[in-house]
């Protein structure tokens, strides 16, 4: 776990997937975070179809385990809908959708990874 943050501050993300992609930790709150964490890597890399599958995964695993409370489950969720919209964002499209998500982020709150995807349409904004 903290090997993979080591290496998320590196931006070495392909080190990264090697060392968390398989793992599951016994409490919840390492699982989210790695798992957030591995989503970030995923985008970075620009894998955008493991990502998909991933997110999907990921939903999947929020779902099933009932220990999780919804509280604690809801804001991956939205991370995990935020992530899946701006994959798919429609380049003729973009400023619009853009401007609507940002507004739409900066008035989450308890969002996890909120400044990375703020980071993410910026970057976006810019091509």
């Amino acid at each position: 776990f903290s090997l993979s943050r080591v290496y998320w501050y590196e931006k070495k993300y392909e080190k990264i997937l090697d060392v968390i992609r398989h793992v599951e930790y016994e409490d919840f709150g390492y699982n989210l975070i790695s798992k957030s964490t591995l989503l970030k890597a995923y985008y970075e890399l620009n894998e955008y179809d493991a990502l998909l599958s991933f997110l999907e995964t990921f939903n999947v695993y929020l779902n099933r385990h009932k220990e999780i409370p919804a509280s604690k489950k809801e804001p991956y969720k939205v991370l995990i809908n935020y992530t899946k919209r701006i994959i798919k964002i429609n380049p003729n499209e973009k400023k619009t959708i853009l401007t609507k998500m940002k507004k739409e982020i900066e008035n989450t709150t308890d969002l996890p990874s909120k400044s990375w995807l703020l980071e993410k349409l910026d970057e976006l904004a810019k091509k």
